[in-house]
Order: C-alpha cells, then sequence, then structure tokens
C-alpha cells in the first residue's frame, strides 16, 4: 500500500486477462513475503494458489454480511468517492488508492455479476468464491472471526498458541483518523497549488506592465 508503482502495478494486474501475464507480475510483487492479509492478496486468491499451492487459505468473516456491510460503508467506502479524488488527487499514494478501489469495482462486476464491492451481497460471493477456488484445487479453508481468537488460527497452523492475550484494535477509529489526516494533506496541497497559481498569475500580470 505504501508503494504507488506497486498499486499502479496491482491496477493493471486486475484487468490483464492473460493468466500467464497476470500471474508472472504477481511472482513480482509477492516474492520474498510469507503471507498476505487483506488487499491485495484478496483479489487473487485463485492466480496465488497456482503460484503457491502450498499457501493456507484464510476466510476472516463477520457475523454477517449486513454486519460486514455496515461496517466498510462507515469506514472504507469514503475512499472510493469522487470527493476522496478531488481532495487528494494531488497526492501520488491517494491517487493510486482511489483507482485502487475503482479498479476493483470491475473486478468484481466481471467475477461476482456484482459492482457494488461495499454491497453484503458482494461479500457474500466473494466468500463463496474464495470456496469455489479452494475446492477446485483441493485446498482446505479456515473460516475465521474475530472472537475465535488464536486457536483455531493455530491449530490451522501447526504452531503453539502464544502466551499472550490476541490483538484487538477499533479499525474503524483507526480509518476515521486516517481520512482526517489524508484529507487535511489533500487540502494543503491544493493550497499550496492554487497558491503557486496565484503567484504566476501576479507575476504574469506585473511583467506584462513592464
Amino acid at each position: 500500500m505504501p508503494s504507488p508503482p506497486t498499486m499502479r502495478l496491482l491496477n493493471q494486474i486486475m484487468l490483464e486477462p492473460s493468466k500467464h501475464k497476470r500471474q508472472k507480475a504477481l511472482q513480482s510483487v509477492f516474492h520474498g513475503f510469507n503471507a498476505s492479509s487483506d488487499w491485495p492478496g484478496m483479489a487473487f486468491v485463485d492466480d496465488l494458489l497456482d503460484i503457491y499451492p502450498d499457501a493456507k487459505i484464510i476466510l476472516n468473516k463477520r457475523h454477517s454480511a449486513q454486519e460486514w456491510e455496515q461496517s466498510v460503508q462507515s469506514s472504507l467506502a469514503f475512499f472510493s468517492t469522487w470527493t476522496y479524488f478531488l481532495v487528494t488527487c494531488w497526492i501520488p499514494i491517494c491517487y493510486q488508492h482511489f483507482w485502487m478501489y475503482r479498479t476493483y469495482m470491475k473486478l468484481a462486476k466481471r467475477r461476482y455479476g456484482v459492482g457494488d464491492i461495499f454491497a453484503a451481497e458482494c461479500y457474500e460471493r466473494h466468500n463463496q468464491w474464495v470456496r469455489d477456488v479452494a475446492a477446485a484445487r483441493g485446498k482446505e479453508v479456515l473460516e475465521w472471526e474475530p472472537e475465535d481468537g488464536w486457536e483455531p488460527l493455530c491449530e490451522f497452523w501447526g504452531c503453539e498458541v502464544p502466551d499472550e492475550a490476541f490483538p484487538r484494535t477499533n479499525e474503524t477509529a483507526e480509518i476515521a483518523k486516517l481520512k482526517g489526516v489524508l484529507v487535511r494533506r489533500g487540502l494543503m496541497v491544493w493550497a499550496g497549488v492554487l497558491g503557486g497559481v496565484l503567484v504566476a498569475i501576479g507575476f504574469g500580470r506585473y511583467f506584462s506592465k513592464l
């Protein structure tokens, strides 16, 4: 996520129809990593299982699709809006962040038949797609919710349960804070851009009178 060139590449990979080219590009992105959580791995489960057949799959879920929809509508959905784009488009990471969501909408429409990636129906269809992709390759899927804690994860991974409490964070609050930071930063950049334009106009008028 912190790399605009990588995000731009991933946006291109999402639209790449050639399986060979897509998987070759994904190898360059994922090389050297042991795991992927959320984006971008969740969009390329089929390709990643072909590239890494020994990989384990954990499907992180909520109590219900409606609960998930309510959560993402109040948090992540903002980053796909034109308001976010217009305010932050001068910042490369934000520019690519916006187009990541927009490109994934196209992928979701083609894959699930649902273009609204923040809808409960898309959540359900994505989860089923993961199950189907895994089943086609003879892979087990651990369907897990955060309140399940360490035990099912460690059993699935074949490791010992850590002697510490399972970490919990307020993701909605963190994303709300991030929104504020990015919007303020975008407005500051716009102020600099417009200020530069006004200075240039002022100099132009001054020299035109000489």
